[in-house]
């Protein structure tokens, strides 16, 4: 059987599913790659700061960022950055390569979480 590698984009929409699915946790992608504008034909930059990472996370009001890196992609110097700054200011950092690696390593981190604040999910209700 050939399967594809997933692409980075697939592991990043993965990480965002299986997050927002847990209780009391929300996460987003970040893009700061820019765009390119067809109505004037050019690529414009994004403002947004160099380096953040592809999913910003709020773990059980825990700060958690994900670096998605396909195939051999590297972190950039912003990047290595950026993680010792998140690190130093008590989150939590991942570089994730595929889903499956996000599910037996990180993912565990949200169970961990559930139990230091007692968390139930028999007691979760929605608004």
């Amino acid at each position: 059987m050939n399967l594809k590698p997933e692409t980075a984009n697939q592991i990043t929409a993965n990480i965002i599913r299986v997050v927002n699915m847990q209780p009391k946790c929300v996460a987003a992608r970040i893009n700061v790659v820019g765009i390119f504008d067809q109505k004037i034909g050019v690529h414009r930059k994004s403002n947004a700061t160099k380096g953040v990472e592809d999913v910003v996370c709020c773990i059980y009001g825990l700060y958690v960022g994900f670096e998605v890196k396909a195939d051999k992609d590297v972190q950039s110097e912003y990047q290595k950055r950026r993680e010792f700054e998140i690190k130093r200011a008590g989150g939590k950092y991942y570089i994730i390569r595929s889903t499956d690696q996000f599910l037996l390593h990180p993912l565990p981190l949200l169970h961990r979480l559930v139990g230091r604040f007692g968390y139930s999910r028999q007691r979760h209700r929605s608004v």
